[in-house]
């Protein structure tokens, strides 16, 4: 892959989860409330293909009460982090390849 894609995508990674950031000060402004409850609030689908997957076999069901348990604001946090983190290292990486 070449150095600008790297940078480009990094960028991605970085910005392109922003909408998370206001997804998590809405669930703190809303209460703190559980990851299930905000699901089963505001994204409608997203409650459903969690529910398909959660039939499909016990480890996922254990997997996704597990994860229905945890605060939304958790939730979204953590993904934004591990976005932005993967973001930060496709530009440092892109970066170098420029000084090579």
């Amino acid at each position: 892959m070449q150095a600008k894609h790297w940078v480009n995508l990094g960028y991605f990674f970085i910005w392109g989860d922003f909408y998370l950031v206001l997804f998590a000060i809405h669930a703190v402004v809303l209460t703190p409330i559980s990851f299930e409850l905000y699901l089963s609030n505001h994204l409608q689908a997203g409650l459903q293909l969690f529910d398909w997957l959660r039939s499909m076999n016990g480890f996922l069901n254990t997997l996704i009460t597990f994860f229905y348990g945890l605060p939304a604001i958790f939730i979204f946090a953590s993904r934004f982090v591990v976005s932005t983190s993967i973001g930060i290292w496709m530009l440092r990486k892109g970066r170098s390849i420029y000084l090579v």
